[in-house]
């Protein structure tokens, strides 16, 4: 789909950078390279780097970066799912600072220019707006067969084009660089304090409520909000605390998120089930059908398993939504979603 105008939170976005000056009129770019998946705090370091390059010098501070994700034009493999979706990391981008995204259409034909040509044809075009500064991460590279590094700025940006090229040291956790991959490991072995501490905030997943088969309200006395998970990235199955962002409405709601495929309720177990997101909110009595929900998994509560029927699910749900409760309350919700330590991990 196009995307040329400004996002839902009101950051332009564009594809291609000349569009900045001939429909926003924008004269001058601080310039931030990266997929800037996950918007983690590495890539934090360069987001706050060009921001201060740009106030400095009253340009606007700008990402370019690639729709779809190279990997998934790339890979010959399915490839695995993104730690932030395009809208939601277009909202954490512009909670940074970052006031337009050029959201550059990427192919095998775009991952098959040399380095400078990239440059040339993608960046450095005479009818875009001019670009005052680079800011990457110390290890981007770009161009075919990833080529281009900061050296490759330098020689084609920094020197004849009197551009500022600002390399950011990679950020370590731990003695090892912080990186969207290692994060999705973390994610999908329920490591949730390790991502949390990697990201700067709550790993969460944002999707549409669609209907489910009302059991959780039903036979459970526990109503339900149906996710739909198709691509999404979760952690392993099982109950977590959670905190619910409904569209239009703050403050974050309370809850109990549950990721698996019902085991109890299923009457053949041998079935083929899609797994499910089903988020129970504390206070939210409302339909909340078509909405778009954040929800952000603060901490395990346990792995799921298969109970002897719905009366001892409906019990441990009682008991899964007290220990909730106090997980929530150990965990202070503080700005754009980064909250406190929890706890432990499902094992």
């Amino acid at each position: 789909r196009e995307r040329n105008s400004r996002s839902e939170t009101g950051m332009i976005t564009v594809r291609r950078v000349a569009e900045l000056k001939s429909v926003h009129g924008a004269r001058a770019l601080a310039v931030a390279f990266g997929v800037f998946d996950g918007v983690h705090v590495g890539h934090r370091r360069v987001l706050q780097a060009v921001c201060a390059h740009a106030r400095r010098q009253e340009t606007i501070p700008t990402v370019i970066t690639f729709d779809p994700h190279p990997r998934a034009v790339l890979s010959d493999r399915e490839p695995p799912p993104l730690l932030t979706p395009l809208p939601q990391k277009l909202r954490l981008l512009e909670a940074e600072g970052i006031r337009a995204a050029v959201l550059l259409p990427f192919d095998r034909a775009m991952a098959s220019l040399p380095p400078e040509h990239f440059l040339e044809q993608h960046v450095f075009v005479p009818e875009g707006p001019r670009i005052d500064a680079i800011c990457v991460g110390a290890s981007w590279r770009f161009g075919r067969g990833g080529a281009g590094s900061v050296a490759s700025l330098l020689a084609h940006a920094a020197q004849p084009r009197n551009c500022t090229v600002v390399s950011v040291p990679e950020l370590l956790d731990d003695g090892r660089p912080v990186s969207s991959t290692r994060i999705r490991e973390h994610v999908q072995c329920a490591q949730l304090d390790v991502a949390r501490r990697l990201l700067g905030r709550d790993f969460s997943v944002r999707g549409t409520v669609v209907a489910g088969k009302g059991m959780g309200r039903s036979l459970l006395g526990c109503p339900t909000a149906n996710l739909d998970a198709a691509h999404m990235l979760l952690p392993p199955d099982g109950v977590y605390a959670a905190r619910g962002t409904l569209e239009n409405r703050a403050p974050e709601c309370q809850g109990i998120v549950y990721v698996g495929r019902a085991p109890t309720l299923i009457r053949d177990p041998n079935t083929d089930v899609p797994r499910t997101v089903e988020l129970h909110l504390f206070d939210i009595t409302a339909d909340l059908y078509g909405q778009d929900i954040e929800v952000a998994f603060v901490a395990c509560i346990r792995p799921d398993r298969r109970f002897a029927g719905p009366d001892e699910l409906r019990r441990q749900i009682q008991q899964d939504i007290a220990r909730a409760k106090v997980l929530l309350a150990a965990s202070t919700p503080t700005p754009s979603g980064r909250n406190g330590p929890s706890p432990r991990a499902c094992r």
